[in-house]
């Protein structure tokens, strides 16, 4: 039989084999960056069936190497400098009273500002590209050209100029007081809403909580949360937008974030945090908004993960408690009471280093119990 024939009469599973060793590379190449979160029993399923998975959470082949490009934007280097932006931030009513960070260009001057906050419910027509810069690329969840920031060290100096370009718009004159939480049972969730990803969907299941609202779904994430059709509303699937639109709640609890530590930047993650808080304040304007810090990942995998690990996490915490103005949005950080003295979940609270086992979540409720805010 001629390799013709042989091909013309096994074409099906020739090309099955092939498309199986394609996937199962394109798992390797992935397993410690956009897949990672998933885990393989190789006894009993191959590393394809992470790519399938992934697929199912929009998170295609394609974007393995998108996202080894944004680990780089997330060296020290350039984090060094957003932090500082975030410390002058940290005084503004970021929401209410939308502030500016400059970019800086290679001769210690200042570009067009990044900015956070700006008008309630509105989106940005385009993303302002700094001058003298060539776009990297990159795109995030949404397809939005990413930048690579210019992450030379200008020193002090280019920090005074900084705090003088900061908008600080209607700012108070006094610093926002320190939060005063209380402790709470379940009946203060009646009217709450919970808003996050695969981690909140444990949190819906395995808390005991029977009478808050949870819209969670696995691989959402700040970037999806309000495209995706999550929401069952009079037998119609809609987004968590458009279900907002028809209830109100008092309060709305977000936590989003492990999914997007290998998307952008901490900048650009903050960003949209916010356009998301604002549209969210815009359709519920009488609910206390709880932002959720990132909850922290176990000691082997942030030891090993160049994307999901516990030093990523950190820095884009500092950077949504900026977010917070402690009058009608709130920061509050569960790994205060899950993290050990070294910031990793312990190993016996997690089956795979990311998310809880069904009996820990208890210590995640106790957690919101004793710090909420009664207006």
């Amino acid at each position: 039989m001629s390799i013709i024939k042989f091909i013309r009469k096994n074409l099906y599973l020739i090309m099955l084999i092939i498309s199986t060793i394609v996937f199962t590379v394109i798992g390797y190449a992935g397993k410690n960056n956009i897949y990672s979160e998933y885990k393989i029993d190789y006894l009993k399923t191959p590393q394809l069936v992470a790519v399938f998975q992934g697929v199912g959470n929009e998170k295609y082949p394609w974007m393995i190497e998108m996202n080894n490009r944004n680990y780089n934007l997330e060296a020290p280097t350039m984090n060094a400098s957003i932090g500082d932006a975030f410390e002058i931030a940290q005084s503004f009513h970021i929401i209410n009273s939308p502030i500016s960070i400059p970019d800086k260009n290679v001769n210690g001057g200042s570009k067009e500002p990044v900015v956070i906050g700006g008008n309630k419910g509105t989106q940005p027509d385009k993303e302002t590209k700094p001058d003298n810069t060539t776009p990297s690329g990159n795109k995030d969840d949404e397809g939005n050209t990413i930048n690579e920031p210019d992450t030379s060290d200008n020193g002090n100096e280019d920090m005074d100029n900084d705090d003088q370009d900061v908008d600080d718009g209607d700012q108070d004159d006094t610093k926002n007081p320190d939060v005063q939480f209380q402790t709470v049972n379940e009946d203060y969730f009646a009217d709450a809403l919970f808003i996050g990803d695969s981690r909140t969907v444990g949190l819906s299941e395995y808390s005991g909580w029977t009478k808050p609202t949870f819209y969670a779904d696995e691989g959402m994430s700040i970037y999806n949360v309000f495209t995706r059709k999550i929401v069952n509303l009079n037998g119609n699937d809609v987004t968590i937008l458009n279900a907002l639109k028809v209830k109100q709640y008092k309060k709305v609890y977000i936590m989003l974030g492990i999914n997007e530590l290998g998307t952008g930047t901490t900048k650009s993650f903050v960003n949209k945090y916010n356009e998301v808080i604002s549209q969210i304040r815009e359709l519920q304007p009488d609910s206390i908004i709880y932002i959720e810090g990132i909850m922290n990942v176990g000691k082997h995998k942030s030891d090993t993960d160049p994307i999901f690990n516990n030093v990523n996490i950190d820095k884009r915490n500092k950077g949504l408690s900026c977010l917070a103005n402690n009058k009608n949005i709130f920061y509050i950080d569960v790994n205060e009471d899950i993290a050990d003295q070294g910031g990793n979940v312990p190993d016996n609270y997690t089956f795979d280093s990311i998310h809880l086992k069904a009996a820990y979540y208890k210590i995640w409720t106790g957690y919101l119990e004793k710090h909420a805010v009664i207006h």
